[in-house]
């Protein structure tokens, strides 16, 4: 008999304020078993990852102070981090470069963001199923 499902702590890293109204418009409404969590800049995404150490994080590439791939590379070369799952979030036409300057990460997607895509990205990676419910 299978019990309840379990929830995947997720982080979304954005500093850009339409790009975080754009995830969190395209997460409302819906009901996702996952305990989400945000951060706005590299450094506050480090300070959370070591806190909570959620499963997986959604990562802007581009911020200030510490960009995304610095954030990667810390993630991915801490050996209590490593195996956290990374999706790399960019805006269209970077796939290319990004792919090539974030080899270490688990995922890709591109802004602007639809809720199929957030889901279908999730549950592509290894470890996770999204489980969606429209409100």
């Amino acid at each position: 008999m299978l019990g309840p499902p379990t929830t995947a702590k997720i982080l979304i890293v954005e500093d850009n304020e339409a790009d975080i109204n754009l995830f969190r418009e395209t997460l409302s409404g819906v009901r996702m078993l996952n305990d989400i969590s945000w951060a706005r800049t590299g450094v506050e995404a480090l300070h959370i990852i070591h806190e909570r150490r959620p499963e997986l994080v959604i990562l802007d590439t581009l911020m200030p102070l510490m960009n995304g791939f610095e954030v990667l590379k810390e993630i991915k070369s801490d050996p209590e981090l490593k195996d956290t799952r990374v999706i790399m979030a960019l805006d269209t036409g970077e796939l290319q470069y990004v792919r090539e300057h974030a080899p270490l990460a688990d995922g890709f997607i591109e802004k602007p963001i639809s809720l199929e895509a957030l889901a279908g990205v999730i549950s592509n990676t290894e470890r996770f199923a999204v489980a969606i419910v429209r409100m």
